[in-house]
């Protein structure tokens, strides 16, 4: 017979115990490469999601209230308070408008090469909130407004116009950085987290067209009947609350490492593959194409892409050399992912360049290109027996 010894639970040690936790807890990390603020791994029961994303979507719905609210309101200021020629008010709203959209480009590259989404978003928010307060300051002091029928003084447009660079500045950091981030705080490889994304990015431009019918409709009616320090004040109030808003979430964000300059990479894939071109460098089943031999690509933050067989001119770059000693320099050999990273660009930028005809239309459609300009002031209305709609909200 058998003996059985029995061990009191009391004497039982941890190690003897099947453990759970660990695999528990590896759960609960992103497979994304996002981390925390303390730059671990970020957990999802503590940070991204839902515990995140009204922060984000907060600070889009205010920007977005005060980049229409400005840009309703932008030529009749130009042209009642700072007593420019239409034209002339017209001609320099153009710019503002061109030169934001310029700006996003640099916004986007900052944010992704060097100083990181959240990072660019919340200076990028506060230089915004920069330009807006000195907006107001210029709607509300006298001085720095031209009197009766007389042109504005150099100082009093260069107060002016610094103001809108500023808001210009903000508006190029935040607007293509804001829908990134909040893709960030969801773990795409996680089937509960990927359906929060899409609800994320419904709410997000739900808030975009709830900022853009407030700044349109109540802000310049508040503007009309107020005058203009109150319409540029009140959208600077939202936004310092956005900012404030956007600050809180700072522990509660999943955060993403800058990935280095993607133009050098892009240039790199370019000159490799035209000397390897000249060296008589041949692409075929036959030769090995390099990639580093870690799980993770060796561009921080991102993972491997596998080979396609389209644009076999730049796969050239990342042939293998037998005499080639130093394989981390990628100024002589690239790797497959950073290839396919450029190839990717190249698939979508027909996509990109096709959209620009239709925003050339759209941009002929705007009240600041618009043949008639004398029109604008005299849009309006009637709502009600008593109320008269304001004509910028008309117009935009």
């Amino acid at each position: 017979m058998t003996n059985y010894q029995l061990i009191p639970a009391t004497d039982l040690k941890s190690e003897d115990l099947p453990s759970s936790s660990s695999s528990s807890s590896s759960m609960d990390l992103v497979t994304n490469g996002s981390v925390d603020f303390r730059g671990r791994v970020a957990n999802k029961r503590k940070t991204g999601g839902w515990r995140a994303t009204p922060f984000i979507i907060a600070n889009e719905a205010a920007e977005r209230l005060s980049a229409f609210t400005v840009s309703a309101s932008l030529v009749l200021y130009l042209t009642k308070e700072m007593k420019e020629s239409l034209p002339d008010a017209a001609t320099h709203v153009s710019d503002w408008v061109g030169a934001t959209y310029l700006l996003m480009l640099l916004g986007a590259f900052l944010a992704d090469a060097y100083l990181g989404r959240y990072l660019t978003v919340i200076l990028s928010s506060a230089v915004y909130l920069v330009g807006m307060v000195l907006l107001t300051v210029s709607a509300s002091a006298d001085s720095l407004r031209p009197k009766g029928t007389s042109k504005a003084t150099p100082g009093q447009s260069a107060f002016l116009y610094c103001a809108l660079a500023l808001v210009a500045l903000g508006t190029g950091g935040v607007k293509p950085n804001v829908p990134s981030f909040g893709a960030d705080q969801h773990d795409e490889n996680d089937e509960k987290e990927l359906g929060y994304k899409y609800t994320f990015f419904n709410f997000f431009f739900l808030s975009i067209k709830v900022g853009a019918l407030l700044g349109l409709t109540v802000m310049v009616y508040i503007e009309q009947e107020k005058g203009y320090a109150w319409g540029f004040g009140l959208p600077t109030v939202i936004m310092f609350v956005s900012v404030l808003i956007l600050a809180a979430g700072f522990p509660k964000y999943r955060y993403k490492k800058p990935m280095g300059s993607v133009f050098t990479r892009f240039i790199q894939v370019f000159v490799v593959s035209v000397r390897n071109h000249f060296r008589g460098v041949q692409v075929n089943p036959e030769v090995k194409l390099y990639e580093v031999a870690t799980e993770e690509s060796d561009i921080l933050g991102a993972r491997k892409l596998s080979h396609t067989p389209q644009f076999r001119f730049l796969d050239k770059a990342a042939c293998e050399d037998p005499e080639l000693s130093d394989v981390k320099n990628r100024w002589e050999l690239c790797t497959v992912t950073q290839v396919e990273e450029l190839k990717t660009f190249l698939r979508v930028f027909p996509v990109w360049a096709s959209t620009i005809a239709l925003s050339l239309s759209l941009a002929q459609q705007s009240p600041s290109s618009s043949p008639n300009p004398k029109s604008w002031t005299a849009a309006s209305a009637q709502t009600s027996p008593s109320h008269q709609a304001p004509c910028k909200s008309l117009r935009s």
